[in-house]
């Protein structure tokens, strides 16, 4: 057991091991999520919400916000699959609206950016846009309704559903059984 707490100081991010008695009871994965300090204080609650809502609905996984985002570092939290989630303005470079107005976007399905572009989503949305965006994270793709529908739509932005909870057990090989989801 000593051993192992020592390997993760080391390590900064690694997958953890819950034990009983000696044995091994289950293997979670950790993804540290770090916010960018431009978000106001308020939006970094809803943000916090959010990335606790995707912690509970997910068992097998430990997803927490560990910290700030600065702008420095990125490679070192891509390699520990750690989560950073960021504020650009839409002239970045990285804004494409050839398929439409993107409000944020991943840097890949299963990736570990999500970019909110500024001026387009409101507080009054961010929770909704943070939780899909999440679920791109999490290794979701785009579905045909529910939180991973491409088009923003409020009402099925609400909560985690079933379906998408279904293909983060499918992509990162979990049991479902103990997972939180919402049923519409």
């Amino acid at each position: 057991m000593r051993i192992w707490i020592l390997l993760c100081l080391m390590l900064v991010s690694c997958v953890g091991i819950v034990y009983r008695r000696g044995e091994v009871v289950e293997e979670k994965i950790n993804r540290d999520v770090y916010i960018d300090i431009d978000f106001r204080v308020s939006e970094r609650e809803k943000i916090e919400r959010v990335v606790r809502e995707w912690d509970n609905a997910i068992g097998g996984m430990r997803i927490e916000v560990v910290g700030n985002y600065r702008g420095d570092g990125i490679g070192e939290i891509v390699r520990r699959r750690g989560i950073i989630i960021k504020k650009i303005g839409a002239e970045h470079y990285l804004v494409d609206d050839t398929g439409g107005r993107a409000l944020a976007f991943t840097d890949a399905i299963n990736g570990s950016v999500i970019y909110i572009i500024r001026g387009r989503v409101s507080e009054d949305i961010l929770e909704p846009v943070i939780r899909h965006e999440m679920g791109h994270i999490m290794g979701v793709e785009h579905q045909d309704d529910g939180l991973m529908y491409y088009r923003f739509n409020l009402f099925d932005y609400q909560c985690i559903d079933e379906k998408t909870i279904d293909s983060v057990v499918r992509v990162w090989k979990l049991d479902k059984r103990g997972m939180s989801y919402c049923v519409r």
